[in-house]
């Protein structure tokens, strides 16, 4: 299948920006696959995806190999492990926190009874 075959109202661009746009792409590709009665149908999902690829994300995919290419579920491996999420730092990493008591009361004026 080419673009060409796809029907009108598809339309999935991915540029590879980052991990979100990677993980909505996938999501979209899912739900179109499934709207179209195609979930199971490997090459149609393929080319599918093939056909939304622009930019880098176009250069990185033919770079792939063949069997990553042709293989829906290596490939949306491939495309999280190459856009991972924006990165959180670790808990461990974070500086430790350190708590500071609350402030002693003042002691009350001593008042001279003379």
């Amino acid at each position: 299948m080419d673009s060409d075959n796809l029907p009108d109202d598809i339309n999935l661009v991915f540029k590879g920006v980052d991990g979100a746009e990677a993980e909505c792409f996938i999501s979209s590709v899912i739900r179109t696959a499934r709207a179209e009665g195609k979930a199971r149908d490997n090459d149609w999902i393929v080319d599918l995806v093939s056909s939304g690829m622009r930019g880098g994300a176009l250069r990185w995919y033919i770079e792939l190999d063949e069997d990553t290419q042709n293989d829906w579920k290596l490939l949306r491996k491939a495309i999280l492990r190459q856009y991972p999420p924006e990165a959180q730092p670790p808990a461990h990493s974070l500086p430790p926190t350190i708590p500071i008591p609350a402030a002693a009361a003042t002691p009350p004026n001593p008042v001279s009874s003379t």
